[in-house]
């Protein structure tokens, strides 16, 4: 978060954003190189900032209040209990939309995920890029991959793009940017699902 620096960003689907923050987290073309909103190139995920929202009622609402992000998953119902405890959900921090993951459930899934099915390009470079904060002392990072399917296997894993990354802010309670660069494997079957992850 930079406080009084306007960005925009224009999302895949052709809608503008304009918000007083830096992009919240993109995957852009090696070629273009939008970094942050306001750069040049083409973000391949939908609804970054998180303004879109969509109404969740299957979690427990009280700790996870009663919306997510737009084009977003966040919600995991193959946890045990999932109606209870944490899932990573949409909150309200000085005065932006952003992602929280409370780690305070023992073997809770925390993630969000959104689809990148016929978006991508097999044996192409791509950057993900997204600003993080974590509480003093927590030491708690993300990490982020892509998952799909090689054209000579039938299992789904996050080998297309050379497994999960962790990411992990320099700095304790302050907004920092954190990226990554991959080349999806040329072998990608891209006529099958291909999804994002970003755990917390």
């Amino acid at each position: 978060y930079n406080s009084g620096k306007t960005g925009w960003s224009i999302n895949s689907n052709g809608d503008v954003e304009i918000n007083d923050l830096v992009a919240r987290g993109s995957i852009i073309t090696n070629d273009g190189g939008i970094v942050s909103s306001g750069g040049n190139g083409t973000n391949i995920l939908i609804n970054t900032s998180f303004i879109k929202k969509v109404e969740y009622s299957e979690w427990n609402t009280e700790l996870n209040g009663t919306y997510g992000a737009d084009h977003w998953g966040g919600y995991n119902g193959g946890v045990t209990n999932p109606a209870t405890g944490y899932h990573a959900h949409l909150y309200e921090l000085e005065g932006e939309s952003v992602y929280r993951f409370v780690n305070e459930d023992i073997n809770r899934w925390l993630g969000i995920s959104q689809s990148l099915t016929n978006k991508l390009e097999a044996g192409k470079t791509y950057t993900f890029s997204c600003d993080i904060r974590r509480p003093l002392g927590s030491g708690n990072y993300i990490r982020v991959g892509i998952n799909g399917t090689l054209l000579d296997s039938t299992t789904v894993s996050f080998d297309v793009s050379g497994g999960l990354v962790s990411l992990k802010n320099s700095n304790d309670d302050v907004w920092e940017r954190v990226s990554t660069t991959f080349t999806l494997d040329a072998n990608i079957d891209i006529s099958k699902s291909v999804t994002i992850y970003i755990y917390g």
